[in-house]
């Protein structure tokens, strides 16, 4: 038995070895396979990096041009901000201009004339202009004309008078542009030529128009300039007595009539205002042309933004393209590694194979000598088990000689015992001594009985166990030497199958290049057929043209294409039983790579989509970023600024004190509310809110000024602000109302009469009648 399993064991020796030789080979060739692969991934390796690198640049590019684009949104930024502050000072001019159109036309604007009818030319304010200097005397002169109006015609006049009675207005001035040019205009009279230098006449310092210039002249040609007082007191006393219609007027604005009259006070200030309106007119030229530059430079940065925009158009889709270019690059880079992975996978399986065979040829050399050890010792187990068997049996006939004597000894004490019975009394001591002698007989006896017993069972275990390891020992070899001829078996059958998948997979390949190449010679010759019938057909078209002869259908035998259409069903044929091949092979998966493909294009696109995502929520947080940070500077440096202006507006009206404005979250100052802390004199400091209702509105009084006197704003209006104030405070805020009037036009309305003081204008309404209210209104010299 174990001569035919050493033969078995050398067979299957054998065909490992063959099969070792073919892995071998098999190997070689997939490492060949394998290195080509190699060479070809570092070469698509190579053109990646080339890749990258071009893709590189434009990416650089492109950030190049997105940063000009970011500091050229900034600038415009700026541009604009710039432009709003322009449209806010302009805003704020017209504003002060209109005001001041106001104050110089008083009750009558030129609205209310027009819509009567009347032709009105200008106001004479509008059309005298005087040196600064000049200004008192000349208003001093005209009085309540430099607030008249020029109308055309005595038409005109008689329209403005009859507007003027009917509506109940103020007393106003108008002159009629045509009763002036019929005139004969007055020359310079004697007086006027001796005393030019002394004292010029008021014309003289005056400058118009043209077509008003006779009109100024006539109203100012009676006044004579002095410098002061004593000049033109001096004229009046002197030797020469001047006409009774001649007037002295002084550069303060003291007008001297030969009587001796004097008119003096402060006159309205409708020239200084003029003067003032033609300054902020010229602002308003002079700011509406920096804006006009600016918006210049806005479209400039506008058109050089979408310069780039277009220019970055251009690089993403030189961007895309090298992506796509990169894409199939790193695509084939992957087949191939999948192809190299897949064929070092299968150089991995071949060595294992062929290590498995070397190690099956080695584990069944050692089984043969393992299993020629272990008869080996078997034998000699038997041997040994018979050997002690034999000194058991020999032992056992000693022990049962000599049972059998001290059996002989017994009786024959038994029998001395009974002779002896008698002596009993005598000898207890021997007799107990035997009785224990004997009872330890008995023991030794017994337990040489049990020991004989026990050495027989040891025997017939060893023979029966000698029986059952040979037929373990047989029943364990056959098993071996089964499972042994199973396993060759089975790895011959996985040897066989892992073959026949190898030359299906490469069979399968060949079909598929077969169907591919079949496939493009049908398409050519599609295409051939496709233009020999486009030229048959426009030889046909030809030949009717040009010989009237229809050919359409006629039949015309084309040998070539007969042959074509052979040659198309054997392909076709082909075609058919290739793809009963490929179905025999199993189902495999054609639409693989163009759902790749489009799975791809799809990955590509929303990778895209999300990128530029990204990017519009990065520039704009950017932006959010970069508008926070201008927006907390310049909020921080206003809150600074009114702080202080607060404090020391605080201790002008209170007469002392302290006061600040607290920020409740500093960390935050675009979120962050703001506190009010105020200490009158004399009191501890508190919030605003523990104040009285007086200290309340003088503290709330003290932060609009503050604010008023950071940015003066055109027009305040205050609706009984003062009410809270005792007759202290009041004086306070006249005079603070007084110093910020010099910028700021103030209406308040107002029942104390402290308050009412400080004003240039004050305007009543009562009520004389029920139902009827009625405007009084005073203008303080």
């Amino acid at each position: 038995m174990l001569r035919n399993e050493l033969n078995r064991l050398e067979t299957t020796h054998d065909a490992q070895s063959r099969r070792a030789s073919t892995s071998e080979r098999e190997a070689e060739e997939t490492e060949r396979r394998v290195s080509e692969l190699k060479a070809e991934i570092e070469r698509v390796e190579g053109d990646i990096r080339q890749r990258s690198a071009a893709l590189g640049q434009w990416r650089d590019k492109r950030d190049e041009y997105l940063k000009e684009i970011s500091e050229q949104k900034e600038g415009v930024e700026e541009l604009r901000q710039k432009r709003s502050e322009l449209r806010e000072e302009v805003a704020s001019l017209r504003s002060r201009i209109e005001s001041l159109q106001e104050m110089i036309t008083g009750n009558i604007d030129r609205e209310m004339l027009q819509k009567a009818g009347i032709s009105l030319m200008a106001s004479l304010s509008e059309v005298v202009e005087v040196e600064p200097r000049y200004e008192k005397a000349v208003e001093a002169a005209l009085s309540d004309k430099i607030k008249g109006f020029i109308v055309s015609t005595t038409e005109d006049i008689k329209k403005s008078v009859e507007l003027v009675n009917r509506g109940n207005l103020p007393r106003t001035s108008f002159l009629s542009w045509q009763m002036n040019n019929e005139k004969q205009q007055a020359t310079s009279s004697e007086w006027q030529m001796k005393n030019r230098e002394a004292a010029p006449v008021l014309d003289s310092v005056v400058r118009s128009e043209d077509k008003y210039n006779s009109l100024v002249k006539s109203l100012l040609k009676d006044y004579l300039l002095t410098e002061d007082m004593d000049s033109a007191i001096a004229l009046l006393k002197g030797e020469e007595e001047l006409p009774l219609h001649v007037r002295v007027v002084t550069l303060n604005g003291e007008v001297l009539e030969p009587g001796g009259a004097v008119l003096c006070g402060s006159g309205s200030g409708i020239l200084k205002l003029r003067r003032d309106l033609r300054n902020l007119e010229a602002s308003v030229q002079e700011k509406s042309g920096l804006i006009a530059e600016v918006e210049a430079s806005i479209a400039g940065a506008d058109q050089r933004i979408e310069e780039l925009k277009s220019l970055l158009s251009e690089v993403d889709s030189e961007i895309v393209s090298h992506e796509k270019e990169l894409s199939l690059l790193q695509a084939s880079e992957r087949r191939f590694a999948e192809d190299r992975e897949r064929l070092e996978k299968k150089l991995g399986f071949i060595r294992l194979d062929i290590q498995e065979l070397h190690k099956e040829l080695r584990s069944v050399e050692e089984d043969i000598l393992r299993k020629k050890e272990e008869v080996a010792s078997e034998e000699e187990h038997k041997r040994t088990i018979e050997s002690g068997l034999s000194l058991l049996q020999e032992e056992l006939s000693v022990r049962r000689s000599g049972i059998d004597a001290k059996r002989h000894l017994l009786t024959d004490l038994k029998v001395e015992i009974n002779g002896y019975t008698e002596r009993l009394s005598s000898i207890t001591r021997e007799r107990e001594a035997l009785q224990r002698e004997i009872g330890g007989l008995l023991k030794k006896e017994t337990s040489l009985e049990e020991e004989i017993q026990n050495n027989s069972r040891i025997v017939q275990q060893k023979r029966d166990s000698s029986a059952g390891l040979e037929e373990r020992l047989k029943e364990i070899v056959s098993g071996a030497g089964t499972l042994r001829q199973r396993l060759s078996e089975k790895r011959d059958a996985i040897r066989d199958e892992r073959e026949s998948i190898i030359a299906d997979d490469e069979a399968l390949k060949r079909e598929r290049q077969e169907i591919e190449r079949l496939g493009n010679e049908v398409h050519e010759k599609e295409v051939l057929r496709a233009e020999l019938l486009l030229k048959i057909s426009n030889l046909v078209d030809g030949i009717r043209e040009k010989y009237q002869v229809d050919l359409a259908g006629t039949d015309i035998p084309i040998s070539e294409e007969e042959e074509e259409e052979e040659e198309e069903e054997e392909d076709h044929q082909k075609v058919l039983e290739l793809r009963e091949k490929i179905q025999a092979m199993g189902h495999v998966n054609l639409a693989s790579l163009d759902e790749y493909r489009e799975l791809k294009e799809r990955h590509e696109f929303l990778t895209g989509q999300h990128e530029d995502i990204v990017r519009s929520i990065t520039e704009l947080q950017e932006a959010i970023t970069r508008i926070n940070r201008t927006t907390r500077k310049r909020l921080k440096e206003a809150f600074d600024l009114l702080n202080r202006k607060f404090g020391e507006v605080f201790k002008l009206l209170f007469g002392g004190g302290s006061a600040e404005l607290r920020l409740t979250d500093e960390a935050d100052i675009l979120e962050s509310g703001i506190n009010i802390i105020v200490q009158p004199p004399g009191k501890k400091l508190q919030n605003l809110n523990l104040l009285s209702g007086g200290e309340k509105a003088l503290a709330a009084l003290s932060l609009l000024f503050a604010g008023f006197l950071l940015k003066p704003t055109p027009l305040c209006i205050l609706d009984e602000a003062d009410a809270p104030l005792d007759e202290t405070n009041t004086e306070r805020f006249k005079a603070m109302i007084k110093d910020l009037s010099v910028n700021i036009q103030f209406i308040v309305i107002t029942h104390n009469r402290i308050t009412m003081e400080a004003a240039d204008y004050l305007y009543g309404i009562t009520m004389e009648e029920p139902g009827i209210s009625k405007v009084l209104s005073m203008e303080f010299v």
